[in-house]
């Protein structure tokens, strides 16, 4: 939600001063139906432990899992297995591109 004030406030403004609610939230365009397309699909193209389970092995996803637990660094065998197994993933997913954190 945005607002103008002339100074900063901590609280938000009385819902007299509110911006009125756009359409889509409204639910009187198609845009609502746009949004709760969005909702329903979001985070279905994850990379998650188990994607990984199936791209780069369940041996390498679970030795993952643990350093992930326990803090210990992930071999280079390990790390050069998840590079490829997530670039196979985003090829299969037809991705442009992709980034990691």
């Amino acid at each position: 939600m945005m607002w103008k004030t002339s100074s900063p406030r901590t609280t938000p403004p009385s819902p007299s001063k509110r911006a009125p609610a756009s359409p889509a939230a409204s639910g009187t365009s198609s845009a609502a139906a746009a949004e709760d397309n969005v909702l329903s699909t979001f985070g279905k193209n994850l990379f998650d432990l188990k994607k990984m389970g199936e791209y780069c092995g369940k041996d390498v996803a679970e030795r993952f899992r643990a350093s992930l637990v326990d803090g210990a660094k992930t071999s280079d065998a390990d790390s050069k297995a998840i590079e490829a197994g997530l670039f196979n993933w985003c090829s299969s997913n037809n991705c442009s591109s992709y980034a990691h954190w």
